[in-house]
């Protein structure tokens, strides 16, 4: 007697024909089978089809039966049966299914998985039993499965696993365990797990990492006898999103290939020293959402591969100078919330930083002799914080800095070398702050009278500049005359009703240009500007899908259409500069020449009286 899931195969054939009969309730098609809703008692297959993939959906399956096979069960390679409700499945339901590839098990409220269950799946190589009920795993439910490489358990309700449940499983390379109500890591879980890859423990109840809390130290003596140590090809590993509020020292020891570590949304309040010792190769560490207050400045000590570091989200004020001792190779640090204060030097020990993200703080400035040590970094993002006033020279040492982003201040005056030192800059971003004028016919106070604003002067690379949302009203003439290579400039959202034809036409490397959601005042001279746009394929309609409306919310095309203007061309304008210049010479030349007749004809009246 042969156990199995539903007796839907018995009469299952490995003769494929064109022509099939397709069930009331499924779809067909040459290799497939799709039934949903269907009564089991009032299903049979078409005759002569193997269906290579089958799926079964919300039907009244409630347990596997028993029945004789046929050839068509060699034929099957996925097997999906979702959303059956309660399903209880027998010892060696599958037994005869060799070639199946795939069998999915999804959300059939299982409660257990019994020894063997899965014997005779030798080819499977994916198993995904989630969302069900399953609160144990018999030892020895996995015996058979000598191919799987993928196993889902998530969204279950398990507090614990047998130990060595795994050992079967030897070419397993991605384990989910995610969502369900383990309180404790041990070892013993991940005996025999040699090649795998992904280890997936998120949202669970896990409140410690305790010393070996991954690897079973085998120096005295082993439970299970077995030679080789488990997780020595881990890479990735998830603890997001459970209660971990303490990491023992040598916690991760034996995980010396894991790069990728997620630990986001626990509660660690804090971190002590040698926390992630043991992880040599860690390249990525996520710390965000921790309710994390201070750092140890020995926390990331032999952490020498990092390169990625997220710690948004947390409960720091001051950044201290010692956090991030020993991280030599970081180069992208994200940390945000509430910070207000960095204190000098902190990135002394981070040389090779390249991208800084120091979004949503209440950072107001960045001093000098923080940046100092900044050289390479090339991304560096500050929106949403508290900065006013960007001073003369507070980039100064950012030399191969390429994008700025200060988005979300309340930025109302950029001083006009405040970019002094950008050389390699090529995007700015602006957005949503308060700057009303760029003007160069304002004079700088504490410079001479002469002196007027030039804000984006010696940016020589710049090509991207985001001035969106602000409150500008006017540009000034050459506000744009020192970025000869810029290519999008967004003036969105502002309050600009003119704009000088030699403020944009000073751009001439202009592609993109926003200007919706200003005020526009559809003149002539703004039709004129229209024209140039046109006739240099600039685009000005980028962003939005449409073109920019005039104040009267029309299109600024449409009205441009039935706006009639003199025609001003360069032939014109010369002749009518040309005929002006010329009234002055002309009536000197006529005065000239009267007055000489004049006095000629008084020599002629003299001699005729002598």
């Amino acid at each position: 007697m042969l156990q199995v899931i539903f007796i839907l195969l018995i009469v299952m054939k490995i003769v494929v024909t064109s022509n099939i009969s397709c069930p009331i309730m499924c779809k067909c098609s040459n290799e497939e089978i799709y039934c949903k809703g269907l009564q089991l008692e009032n299903f049979s297959f078409p005759n002569d089809f193997c269906p290579k993939f089958f799926t079964i959906s919300e039907t009244n399956l409630t347990e596997t039966k028993t029945f004789d096979y046929d050839s068509c069960n060699l034929q099957l390679q996925h097997l999906h049966i979702i959303n059956c409700g309660t399903l209880k499945i027998y010892p060696e339901a599958f037994d005869k299914f060799s070639n199946l590839y795939w069998l999915n098990l999804n959300g059939n409220s299982i409660h257990s998985l019994e020894s063997e269950v899965f014997k005779g799946l030798s080819q499977i190589e994916i198993l995904n039993i989630e969302n069900n009920d399953i609160q144990n795993i018999t030892f020895g439910a996995f015996i058979g499965l000598q191919r799987i490489i993928t196993l889902s358990l998530s969204n279950n309700k398990l507090t614990f696993l047998e130990n060595g449940l795994f050992l079967p499983l030897n070419h397993l390379k991605q384990l989910k365990i995610t969502n369900n109500l383990l309180n404790k890591i041990k070892p013993e879980y991940f005996i025999g797990l040699l090649h795998l890859n992904k280890l997936y423990l998120n949202g669970n109840k896990i409140y410690t990492l305790q010393m070996n809390a991954f690897v079973y130290d085998c120096n005295i003596s082993c439970e299970w006898e077995y030679e080789k140590t488990p997780l020595q090809k881990l890479q990735y590993l998830y603890l997001q999103n459970n209660f971990i509020e303490n990491i023992e020292r040598s916690a991760f020891k034996g995980l010396k290939h894991v790069v990728y570590v997620n630990l986001n949304g626990n509660k660690l309040n804090a971190l002590h020293s040698n926390a992630f010792h043991g992880l040599v190769k860690l390249y990525h560490l996520d710390l965000e959402n921790c309710t994390l207050k201070e750092l140890n400045p020995d926390t990331f000590n032999g952490l020498n591969q990092l390169h990625k570091l997220y710690m948004s989200k947390n409960d720091f004020y001051i950044l201290r100078s010692k956090y991030f001792e020993h991280l030599l190779k970081l180069k992208y640090l994200k940390i945000s919330r509430n910070i207000y204060l960095i204190e000098h030097s902190i990135f002394k020990s981070t040389p090779n930083l390249t991208d800084l993200n120091l979004d949503n703080n209440r950072l107001k400035e960045i001093p000098l002799n923080v940046t100092k040590d900044l050289m390479k970094l090339e991304v560096l993002s500050l929106s949403r914080n508290k900065f006013q006033v960007l001073e003369n020279y507070m980039f100064k040492y950012l030399c191969n800095l390429k994008i700025l982003i200060l988005n979300d201040n309340r930025i109302y005056l950029i001083h006009d070398v405040a970019f002094f030192g950008l050389k390699n800059l090529q995007k700015l971003s602006l957005r949503n702050n308060n700057i009303c004028t760029l003007s160069n016919d304002t004079p700088i106070a504490y410079y001479s009278e002469k002196s007027y604003r030039k804000p984006f002067m010696k940016l020589e690379k710049l090509t991207y500049l985001d001035l969106y949302g602000n409150c500008l009203q006017n540009l000034g003439i050459s506000v744009f005359n020192y970025l000869p290579k810029l290519w999008f400039l967004n003036l969105g959202n502002n309050r600009l009703s003119e704009v000088d034809e030699s403020v944009i036409m000073s751009a001439k490397t202009l592609k993109n240009l926003v200007l919706h959601g200003n005020p526009l005042n559809c003149s002539c001279k703004l039709k004129k500007i229209r024209k140039w746009l046109l006739q240099n394929n600039i685009n000005t309609s980028v962003e939005f899908g449409h073109e920019p409306l005039c104040a009267t919310g029309i299109e600024w095309d449409k009205v441009f259409q039935s706006l009639s203007c003199v025609i001003d061309d360069k032939d014109t304008r010369f002749l009518n500069k040309f005929g002006l210049f010329m009234i002055g010479p002309s009536a000197i030349i006529i005065l000239g020449f009267l007055s000489l007749v004049y006095t000629k004809l008084k020599k002629k009246s003299k001699r005729f009286r002598t």
